[in-house]
């Protein structure tokens, strides 16, 4: 009875606040750092007007070109290394080559066509964070901000050695 007069009370309108790194209020604080990498790759199409989620069609068009771009260079990936002169690989090195890029072009146009279902997800997730206290936000954006800075970091150290070589070499590091 209790979790469901909470959950009610979550519903009413929050004035947005500035965000800070490492101090999350809430949901939409902590996860703004994850959203907005998401988002410049292309992952993230939607907009948030407290107290919800939204598909966004300008954000989703963005969303649709990064993805057939995406899809695009994986295709001149296996054409690369199934025709193409520029890249030798042993036949193991191929079937490696050409299952990571299926694979992987299968995990994008999945999580592209499951827009809605991740949009019902994070729309849930918001609704039931309002259950925690601020006290446990700010305890998890410590540890949800450092993995982000990490990983972000660890991405942006490896885009120097995606143009070490020619184009091809570097748009199969980038893929």
């Amino acid at each position: 009875m209790m979790l469901t007069t909470k959950v009610k009370e979550c519903g009413k309108v929050k004035t947005r606040k500035t965000w800070e790194l490492f101090r999350a209020t809430d949901f939409e604080s902590l996860m703004y750092p994850c959203f907005c990498i998401c988002w410049l790759l292309g992952y993230f199409p939607y907009k948030y007007q407290p107290p919800v989620y939204s598909l966004s069609k300008q954000r989703f068009a963005f969303s649709t070109s990064m993805m057939f771009i995406f899809v695009f260079l994986l295709l001149f990936i296996i054409y690369e290394i199934n025709i193409g002169t520029k890249m030798n690989y042993s036949i193991p090195e191929s079937i490696h080559g050409n299952m990571y890029a299926f694979l992987d072009g299968f995990v994008i146009v999945v999580m592209y066509l499951s827009t809605d279902a991740r949009l019902s997800v994070i729309q849930n997730l918001s609704r039931t964070s309002c259950i925690l206290l601020t006290k446990d936000f700010k305890d998890l954006s410590k540890m949800i901000h450092t993995k982000d800075i990490l990983c972000f970091l660890f991405l942006a150290i490896h885009v120097p050695n995606c143009f070490k070589h020619d184009i091809f070499v570097t748009v199969e590091n980038l893929t």
